[in-house]
């Protein structure tokens, strides 16, 4: 016997070669399948008590002596690192060369008894380890074999723990999950668990694959794409997600719990993607859950997943909702012209229906006049209170607290719900567009707006009219309450003075209508953008006096050394419905944005820009910014529906 000394620390070691008992014994499985394995077989000896030896046998390949002293003698370095493929046109599983030690988790004396055939000669040897001895493994000297048969056969002996997984059917189950990909993609191949097959045949009900678009990248900067394939069982009762490589071999599961299914369905989902590879090569896969850049991608997939089973759900449901059809009793007409946004709803709606008539016994017996009605208040509550499902669930459907709350996370989660949420908000913002136009530019109405008692009041209440992602931070306060939200963002630490007024440079108080700020996008972290804005009544039009107000706050900002410190965009705007014609002529100057009639040198402390602005821009940007979503989700707005919204909302203002 020749020991090999593994050329790595033995803590290093001992952390790799712990894992999961599933893990490790795919890690043998995997070996076997990347030695062109047709047949693997894993037997349990024992009694009915415990098992005290497990042995994993395979007809592959083998591997040579001569290799096998190279790879057992060191950490890395696997004969599989530079290749993509075996002889038999098989995807490679492994290629790190640390599979052999994670074996090492279920027993502590491992044996690797391997045949191969060099140059039509076969020849045999065993290699042993033990657990407690991780940096040397002992190597037999290669014998001619009597076998004309390669393969090699692990045996594991004094098991560490009596494992579940030593019970045969829950370990078939486990394998099925795992392997379910490579036995679709290479159905010659079998595993076997005793005399009992891993057999997809009977247990694959269907299998799908779901594109995603969310993309990921590693610190070089690298792109990854990804994609999810979900395939769904007969008779077992799983909901599970596995990270896999590109072809979709198992590298970790994902242990929370997928909240939010409906139905009974049972089904294995594996992320693909080589970024998983990635993440294990720099050994940060059992960091996964802490990977931010992770989110988007694991939130897509979750959410196509749901998406999946609520589709299959109402397809398979669809004969009690053709009987409401025929009944009359179907809230919804059969129309070819739908939008996204009806769509969507009657989707939500059918399964809120769908649960309905599940959960509640005497629904199907109560007569059709009762049941139109309740599916009329149900239809009612989607339509006008889509955000607010809880409630609807609660006060209409009335099911059990458990499955109420599935359902909600469910749907909460879905598409269907952010579509028809995203449209009440696209649509209401919409009729402000055309209700706001209406009043400043109406002959009559546009004479009685005042600044600040309703102008102002309407406005600071929807900032995100003045650019995506801005927010209130001052409204009709001082210079002073503008530092003091200035230093509220900047680092712990820095102290400034915010005590001591903020003079405009005529030694005068000024008094902001509107600031608004944002943080510029993650490309230029800890960079913010405000924006200072002095309202004028639509019948007021814009000349010096006016201009002259907004120019000594931001001259106040950039001689108030108070206000540095911090990397800042200013915007300082006027905005009313004219402006006279030697202030157009200012915000019209050459080699100058349109309306800027200052603008900082970019090597000020400060970056600030000074605008006159008319409503009519205003108005035209946010139009075009949602035209796109508009005739998307082909929503009509008019102004009378606009003014409705107004008065509505900002009664009291208006009045």
């Amino acid at each position: 016997m020749q020991e090999l000394h593994v050329e790595a620390q033995l803590d290093f070691l001992e952390r790799i070669s712990k894992t999961r008992p599933i893990y490790a014994i795919s890690e043998i499985i995997w070996n076997s399948l990347d030695a062109d394995a047709k047949g693997v077989r894993i037997n349990f000896f024992g009694n009915e008590i415990s098992t005290d030896r497990i042995e994993i046998s395979d007809d592959g390949n083998g591997f040579s002596h001569e290799l096998a002293i190279d790879t057992f003698g060191k950490l890395g370095g696997s004969w599989k690192r530079n290749k993509l493929q075996t002889s038999e046109k098989r995807w490679l599983h492994g290629k790190e060369g640390r599979g052999r030690f994670r074996v090492f988790t279920i027993g502590h004396n491992v044996e690797w008894h391997v045949t191969y055939q060099e140059n039509d000669i076969f020849y045999e040897y065993v290699i042993k380890g033990q657990s407690d001895r991780l940096d040397k493994f002992q190597i037999s000297d290669k014998e001619t074999s009597d076998s004309r048969k390669t393969g090699t056969t692990v045996i594991i002996q004094e098991p560490l723990k009596q494992y579940q997984l030593f019970q045969s059917d829950i370990l078939v189950n486990e394998l099925a999950a795992i392997y379910a990909p490579y036995l679709s993609s290479y159905p010659d191949v079998n595993i076997r668990v005793g005399t009992e097959k891993v057999d997809l045949q009977h247990k694959l009900k269907e299998k799908t694959l779901l594109p995603i678009e969310a993309i990921i990248r590693d610190e070089s900067g690298e792109e990854y794409t990804s994609e999810l394939e979900v395939f769904e069982w007969n008779n077992l009762d799983v909901k599970e997600l596995y990270y896999c490589d590109k072809n979709g071999f198992p590298l970790l599961k994902y242990e929370k719990q997928i909240r939010g299914n409906i139905g009974k369905y049972s089904y294995t989902a594996y992320l693909k993607s080589d970024y998983f590879v990635y993440l294990k090569e720099n050994n940060e896969l059992d960091l996964i859950e802490l990977k931010e850049e992770l989110v988007p991608l694991r939130t897509e997939a979750l959410k196509k997943l749901k998406k999946l089973f609520l589709e299959r759900y109402r397809e398979e449901h669809k004969s009690i909702i053709e009987k409401w059809k025929k009944d009359d009793v179907y809230p919804y007409s059969e129309r070819n012209d739908k939008t996204i946004v009806e769509t969507a709803e009657e989707q939500v709606f059918d399964i809120l229906a769908l649960n309905l008539n599940e959960y509640l016994d005497d629904f199907d017996n109560i007569n059709n006049k009762q049941k139109k009605l309740q599916l009329k208040l149900l239809q009612q509550a989607v339509a006008f209170n889509p955000t607010n499902l809880k409630k609807i669930i609660d006060e209409i459907i009335s099911l059990p607290n458990d499955k109420a709350d599935e359902l909600i996370e469910l749907l909460d989660n879905t598409s269907l719900s952010s579509i028809i949420s995203t449209s009440t908000l696209i649509s209401d913002r919409l009729k402000f567009i055309e209700g706001f136009s209406a009043i400043v530019y109406d002959i009559e109405t546009k004479t009685h707006i005042k600044e600040r008692s309703q102008l102002h009041k309407i406005l600071a209440d929807n900032p995100w009219f003045f650019g995506e992602e801005f927010s209130l931070s001052v409204s009709d306060q001082s210079l002073t309450e503008v530092l003091r939200k200035y230093h509220s963002k900047l680092a712990d630490g820095i102290v400034i003075d915010t005590q001591t007024p903020v003079l405009r440079p005529d030694g005068k108080i000024g008094i902001v209508d509107l600031m608004l700020s944002r943080s510029v996008p993650k490309n230029h972290e800890k960079e913010y953008e405000f924006l200072v804005i002095e309202l004028k009544a639509p019948k007021v039009s814009i000349g010096q006096n006016e201009l002259n107000q907004i120019e000594s706050y931001a001259f106040a900002v950039a001689e108030d050394e108070r206000f540095r410190g911090l990397k800042t965009r200013w915007e300082f705007w006027v905005i009313s419905n004219e402006m006279d014609s030697i202030i157009r002529k200012k915000a019209n100057e050459r080699n100058r944005p349109r309306g800027t009639t200052y603008q900082s040198d970019p090597t000020e402390a400060n970056d600030i820009t000074i605008k006159v602005r008319t409503w009519s821009e205003i108005i035209s940007e946010n139009k075009f910014r949602y035209k796109f979503v508009k005739d998307h989700l082909d929503i009509s707005i008019t102004e009378s529906d606009g003014l409705l919204y107004l008065q509505e909302k900002y009664n009291k203002y208006l009045a």
